[in-house]
């Protein structure tokens, strides 16, 4: 028994594969190291501010929200992005603002999903930004 398991082991590595197909998956570009970021932050009163001097992701984000909550005395909600990324900002019902980007043209359907993981329709959003 143990010899019939061995050669059906072999000819199992040996026979040609029958799988024609590989699954390739989408995915936006890696920045490299030094690329250009901005930042944009959304205030509820739907006002929105963008940091575009700022070195790396994590700082043009922070400067972005910095300025916006500095500004509005509220809480923003914040992104940063490739400086090439288009941005879609949120405003829904008059008491929250959502920033989507994405290389893929989507920057709305990134932030409406957003909204709606936060509990609002789509019908309480209007588009702030870009206008």
């Amino acid at each position: 028994m143990r010899c019939a398991v061995a050669v059906c082991g072999i000819a199992l590595a040996i026979a040609p594969s029958v799988v024609s197909a590989e699954e390739i998956a989408i995915r936006p570009p890696i920045m490299a190291e030094g690329a250009d970021w901005v930042g944009y932050a959304a205030a509820p009163s739907a006002r929105v501010f963008r940091a575009t001097n700022a070195v790396g992701e994590v700082a043009a984000r922070t400067q972005a929200r910095a300025e916006c909550e500095r500004a509005t005395g509220r809480t923003c909600n914040a992104i940063a992005v490739p400086v090439d990324w288009p941005v879609v900002v949120l405003n829904c019902a008059n008491k929250v603002s959502f920033v989507g980007g994405s290389p893929l043209g989507n920057a709305v359907d990134v932030a409406r999903l957003k909204a709606q993981r936060a509990g609002f329709y789509a019908d309480e959003c209007i588009q702030v930004y870009p206008q």
